[in-house]
């Protein structure tokens, strides 16, 4: 079975749907995608939930396209050819509530953190109740500088506005944090 997940940004009713490896870790998993984008995307904008959710589903489109690619033109990954025809139509979707059979739930909030949320398996889903997620990780990228003239609703510190603040990428507490995430652990 496929690891489905979900991926929304505070302050907008749509949601995104993946349908596999939804899981966090890994060069396929969702944070290889999402933690890049949404550092660039707060350093340029600012919180803006509108265009990040778009401009999020473009981002993991780009990278699942890169990947049909591969998959169409390596001799070696021949296997996943049939997948590469699929998933030209299928893989993501929009969405106005969560699914019953979501197995992660990304967070994107309006201070530019991602909070990762884990369904447990182990019990049968209710589909009759209210879907409840723990939280597995909370990755704070709020210390991303950012030119305040473009932000929309922005709700990050003062200090990060400032061009010499500094970016999480070079602190080495963060990068040692994301290095979890960027290994392939499958």
């Amino acid at each position: 079975m496929s690891t489905r997940s979900q991926i929304k940004v505070e302050g907008s009713p749509v949601i995104i749907y993946r349908h596999s490896d939804g899981y966090p870790r890994s060069v396929h998993g969702v944070l290889f995608v999402l933690i890049p984008f949404v550092q660039d995307f707060f350093r340029r904008r600012g919180y803006d939930a509108e265009y990040c959710v778009a401009r999020c589903l473009g981002a993991f489109l780009l990278q699942e396209e890169a990947e049909r690619q591969k998959d169409l033109t390596d001799p070696e990954r021949a296997a996943f050819r049939h997948y590469a025809e699929e998933t030209r139509v299928t893989g993501y979707g929009l969405d106005l509530e969560l699914h019953g059979d979501t197995a992660y739930l990304y967070t994107v909030t309006k201070e530019g953190e991602i909070v990762v949320g884990h369904r447990d398996y182990g019990s049968r889903p209710n589909f009759d109740g209210p879907i409840k997620f723990k939280e597995e990780d909370r990755i704070p990228l709020t210390r991303v500088p950012h030119d305040k003239a473009h932000c929309v609703g922005c709700q990050t510190p003062e200090e990060n506005h400032r061009p010499d603040s500094v970016a999480p990428l070079t602190d080495p507490q963060f990068v040692k944090k994301l290095a979890k995430y960027t290994k392939d652990d499958r």
